[in-house]
């Protein structure tokens, strides 16, 4: 199943937008193995000029740029109709909470934080770039009703209870119900009880991992 996967994405164009050379080559290096098309930007006003010109599959960002930081750059993808639907990557050291909200304020899709790990990102962007292939979000576009969200219970499990908090504030909005488990066991022991409509599992946690 990866060996179709990369196969299906290979070619796809991903670019990468930072003011420091040097990250981009870490990037680079990261990705070597996918066998993606790279364009660079060095700026956020020069990544919207390649994204205009190019409309890449997929673009990981910075958040610390000047002229114009990886927040607006964002905002302003999302906010073009012909670039909102390309999946938005924050990889920055911006690590408090409220910069994460911020980051998925502006419409990203991920946000990870430094130091990372070659295989999270490369993982992060595989998921996206085949969500995106599978037009998605244009299915979801194209229905007639809305799905009902208000009332649904959603059971978040996560060790990490700042990821745990920023999910909990962003579904409230929605009216939607809200289950927590720190870790794979309390989740598998409690979802008989809890019944949800949805699981937001992470992967890395104690006990049980959210493979098993």
């Amino acid at each position: 199943m990866y060996a179709l996967q990369k196969q299906n994405l290979a070619g796809k164009t991903v670019l990468l937008v930072d003011d420091i050379p040097d990250n981009i080559l870490l990037l680079k290096l990261a990705l070597k193995s996918e066998h993606f098309n790279i364009l660079e930007a060095h700026s956020g006003k020069e990544a919207l000029e390649i994204v205009d010109k190019y409309n890449p599959d997929l673009i990981v960002l910075d958040v610390r740029m000047p002229d114009m930081d990886g927040f607006e750059t964002c905002r302003r993808l999302k906010s073009n109709e012909l670039t909102r639907n390309i999946p938005v990557i924050f990889i920055t050291g911006k690590t408090q909470t409220e910069d994460i909200e911020e980051g998925f304020s502006a419409g990203c899709e991920e946000y990870i934080t430094k130091p990372f790990k070659y295989s999270e990102v490369r993982n992060r962007i595989r998921t996206h770039l085949l969500l995106s292939l599978k037009n998605h979000q244009s299915y979801l576009s194209q229905r007639k009703d809305p799905i009902p969200i208000a009332g649904m219970n959603v059971l978040i499990v996560d060790d990490n209870t700042t990821n745990i908090d920023i999910l909990r504030n962003t579904l409230e909005q929605f009216q939607i119900d809200i289950s927590i488990a720190t870790n794979g066991k309390i989740a598998v022991d409690n979802i008989t009880r809890i019944k949800p409509d949805l699981i937001l599992l992470d992967i890395m946690m104690p006990e049980m991992n959210g493979f098993e």
